[in-house]
């Protein structure tokens, strides 16, 4: 029988501050792709992104030995270096604190539907043009 490790799973929800008002169209193209990366890199697996005009929610599956504190902090310091430098003229920040609730494995499917229906921004022409704009190549 294979072995495999037990995750716990969480529902974070990320504020983004009040007054920026530049990141939120690119956030749907840049955040989902790098927190997803990102979970990988930490040993966890992001489950769902969700992107809204003033925070972010990610359901994420973690190994019990991590501190989901920790994880969160590391996302919340290394998606603001990301976005700064990968997009040209971001004014963007997290705002400080941030909403975690664990999730059982049967609540999964319904927590996704608090998600977004679609983040797929690919019918959208011009959004992605701006985005090219905006990414520094």
């Amino acid at each position: 029988m294979e072995n495999k490790q037990i995750g716990l799973f969480y529902h974070v929800v990320l504020a983004i501050e009040p007054q920026e008002v530049t990141v939120p169209k690119l956030l749907p193209v840049a955040l989902p792709d790098y927190l997803t990366i990102k979970g990988k890199a930490l040993q966890c697996q992001i489950l769902k992104v969700g992107v809204h005009q003033n925070h972010v929610h990610f359901v994420i599956s973690i190994p019990p030995n991590f501190s989901i504190i920790k994880i969160i902090n590391i996302i919340k310091e290394n998606s603001f270096k990301y976005l700064k430098n990968n997009i040209k003229n971001v004014n963007f920040h997290w705002a400080k604190g941030f909403y975690i609730s664990t999730i059982s494995p049967t609540e999964l499917q319904n927590t996704f539907k608090l998600f977004p229906v679609d983040n797929n921004i690919d019918d959208n022409v011009q959004l992605m043009e701006e985005v090219v704009n905006f990414l520094k190549i």
